[in-house]
């Protein structure tokens, strides 16, 4: 989610949904952070971005956007990422029941999605 604010000062905030602010935060926030690093990431996400990648997986033959995500995913240094759907306007996390995609990036370059 990126909040995008008018020119003219405005004090309501636009809420911009997309995958593309995913990728952002797994190569700019947190891939500049932790650029060395092994590790698991774990982002959460709106609903709205994670129906946006559920779409984006289901028409991932037809896509070129599909094949931008996962280059961004190959090259970052997480070995599994975790996107967690957050409910804005609850404010809160599920944690009886989350939806999450798990993403693995292998030694091999390979990715596997996974959604429960």
């Amino acid at each position: 989610m990126k909040l995008l604010f008018s020119e003219y000062n405005c004090d309501r905030p636009i809420i911009e949904h997309s995958v593309e602010n995913i990728s952002e935060c797994i190569t700019k926030k947190a891939g500049k952070k932790y650029h060395y690093a092994n590790i698991d990431l774990f982002i959460f996400i709106t609903e709205t971005e994670y129906d946006c990648l559920i779409a984006l997986l289901h028409h991932s033959k037809y896509n070129s956007a599909m094949h931008k995500f996962t280059s961004i995913i190959e090259s970052s240094p997480f070995k599994i990422i975790y996107l967690c759907v957050w409910n804005l306007y609850k404010n809160d996390y599920n944690v009886n029941d989350p939806y999450f995609v798990k993403i693995t990036n292998s030694i091999e370059m390979t990715i596997t999605i996974t959604i429960p």
